[in-house]
């Protein structure tokens, strides 16, 4: 471990702030850096270690799972999803299922493209964690303006249908416990808020590596599992998951979220 690694850690570990933002460049070894930590908290300390890729978390687990526990965002949104006794079964086709059977039978109806296009836009929205009111209405609207989609529907009438989706997946999800991988990361915030008599499982220290790939709903989920410290590694500059719903400036974002204590991990 170099000095600049181990003064990181002994930053944390002195726990004068909450959260911790480290700006991780390319090869500077942010997941070596997550090890060292997760081997350095106290033994009766049981830490959350939370990562995208499939990879660090394989390797997470066999370097740190007899001591952490160790997650990725979407086992870590069924695990939360679990406290509510809602048992999740995945179901990659559930909200196209559900806007057949309750958009288009009442209001609706859309050629493949148009349907598959808002479907998406649907879901960024979720991973977002819209609210469906119709202040956010333009936002959405405004992300379907460059496709060829089919124009005969009324602005007003798409977003009440999105709205009835959404309602539709929630209520979905409690009859038959259905998600998706976007419900993953999303219903914690919104049913957690709503079940406040049922509080969500909590960390005294939760790392998660990539943080720059973070959606504000996979942010929250990690706020909503925090009962101390966060610490996020990421870099600014390295952001590939904006297909997943990730924001583009999803550093800044962090940073007026909770106002971190940042430090820099240079390669």
């Amino acid at each position: 471990m170099n000095s600049i690694t181990h003064n990181i850690i002994k930053t944390i570990l002195e726990r004068q702030h909450r959260h911790y933002l480290i700006n991780a460049a390319p090869g500077s070894g942010k997941t070596t850096l997550l090890l060292e930590l997760g081997e350095q908290l106290p033994k009766s300390e049981k830490a959350l270690f939370v990562s995208f890729n499939r990879q660090n978390v394989t390797r997470l687990k066999t370097e740190l799972g007899h001591k952490h526990l160790v997650k990725s965002t979407y086992a870590l949104g069924l695990l939360q999803l679990s406290r509510l006794n809602f048992k999740a079964q995945m179901d990659k086709e559930k909200y196209q299922k559900l806007w057949r059977s309750e958009v288009e039978l009442v209001n609706l109806k859309l050629d493949d493209f148009s349907q598959k296009v808002i479907l998406q836009a649907f879901h960024y929205a979720r991973l977002n964690l819209f609210d469906f009111s119709h202040q956010q209405a333009k936002a959405l609207l405004k992300m379907l303006e460059p496709y060829p989609l089919d124009k005969t529907f009324e602005e007003e009438v798409l977003w009440g249908s999105l709205k009835v989706l959404f309602k539709a997946g929630v209520a979905e999800f409690k009859r038959t416990g259905a998600v998706d991988f976007t419900d993953m990361a999303a219903l914690p915030f919104y049913l957690f808020n709503e079940e406040k008599s049922r509080p969500p499982q909590q960390w005294p220290m939760i790392a998660i590596d990539e943080a720059q790939d973070l959606s504000l709903a996979q942010l929250q989920l990690i706020l909503l599992s925090s009962s101390g410290n966060v610490v996020l590694v990421g870099d600014e500059h390295q952001a590939v998951q904006g297909f997943a719903g990730a924001l583009s400036n999803s550093i800044q974002q962090i940073r007026e979220w909770t106002k971190p204590h940042e430090l820099s991990l240079p390669m």
